[in-house]
């Protein structure tokens, strides 16, 4: 059984290993220096493991999924950290760190220890939005080229336009650490299509609606016991992968995360579980729930403009995130719905 972990409590961090070749130390850092790498190991592992994929909404115009990938792991596998106590300046302004290629090709990063923050709570989301800064800057493909850079590191004022975005991929753990957990293979919920679905847009329009029926489902189940959810507090990350013509194929959904928030402030989970062994629609069935949607004067099945089957399902189960207690189970998605 293919087993999708989601959530805080089940988050696989990346261990804290001496930096291997490629991954060099200058000295003079300190802590800081062990910590700077930590942290570039887990943006590593996050990029290199799938997760890093549900950042594809948040790349500016003109940066594919792919660049992003391939450009951050190009810097991340060749550099070398250094920390000085000495004010790091970039035409004249002081800078918390500073990155440029020295002339034997190595992604140089040079950080003061004073302005470069510490291992604390309260300082995580800034570390994490800092260090991948760095790497962004220099991620300008194979010929160095400015324009070609993920980020701006200008003097004044820096460009940080995906580097904002790192904290809401933390996950809690002992520590805060990106989550690296192997995103799956095999199609968790694998859905046909057809109709006019595969229009512009259709992959947004599905998001939505998947997203929509989770947070219902939720919200359903745990009423029954009393309990009332956040909804606007909702946090899925998803992908859609599509494939077929203008009027069939198939779609193949990725849950990455999944947690919501109860109405008095109690943090929960989702867990996805395979759930393939449950019996699949016929095909005579399926066609008659269509059918009851109407018939034109020909006396043809009145098709929607949009519908999905499940091939199969995912049996989830909602976790309270603190005690790891599981609060109620169902099935997802429903056999067919129709939009």
């Amino acid at each position: 059984m293919n087993k999708l972990f989601i959530g805080m409590a089940m988050i696989i961090a990346i261990s804290c290993g001496a930096a291997h070749a490629g991954k060099e130390g200058g000295g003079g850092g300190g802590k800081k220096e062990p910590l700077f790498k930590t942290i570039a190991s887990n943006i590593e592992g996050w990029i290199r493991s799938g997760n890093a994929d549900a950042i594809l909404t948040r790349l500016p115009n003109g940066i594919s999924l792919s660049q992003y990938k391939s450009q951050m792991l190009d810097v991340l596998d060749n550099y070398r950290i250094t920390f000085t106590d000495d004010k790091v300046l970039v035409n004249e302004h002081e800078k918390t760190c500073r990155g440029y290629v020295d002339d034997s090709g190595v992604n140089q990063i040079l950080c003061n220890n004073i302005q470069f923050g510490s291992d604390t709570p309260e300082n995580i989301n800034e570390l994490y939005r800092q260090v991948h800064h760095e790497f962004a800057g220099l991620a300008c493909g194979k010929d160095h080229l400015k324009s070609m850079c993920l980020e701006q590191n200008n003097a004044d004022d820096s460009d940080y336009r995906i580097s904002d975005f790192i904290s809401g991929y933390l996950r809690k753990e002992v520590v805060m650490r990106l989550p690296v957990v192997k995103v799956p293979t095999t199609n968790p919920a694998h859905l046909i299509s057809s109709g006019t679905c595969w229009a512009d847009g259709y992959e947004g329009r599905l998001a939505s609606n998947i997203k929509d029926l989770l947070i219902a489902h939720v919200a359903s189940d745990l009423g029954r016991k009393g309990i009332s959810i956040n909804a606007s507090s909702a946090d899925i990350q998803m992908r859609i992968l599509s494939t077929g013509t203008s009027r069939n194929g198939y779609t193949d959904i990725y849950f990455d995360t999944a947690s919501f928030q109860t109405a008095d402030g109690s943090a929960l989970e989702l867990q996805f579980f395979d759930n393939r062994n449950v019996d699949q629609m016929a095909q005579g069935e399926f066609k008659n729930e269509l059918a009851s949607h109407g018939f034109d004067r020909e006396g043809n099945p009145i098709l929607p403009e949009c519908y999905i089957k499940a091939q199969y399902n995912l049996r989830v189960e909602i976790i309270n995130a603190r005690s790891g207690v599981r609060l109620d189970r169902f099935t997802f998605p429903p056999r067919v719905q129709i939009y």
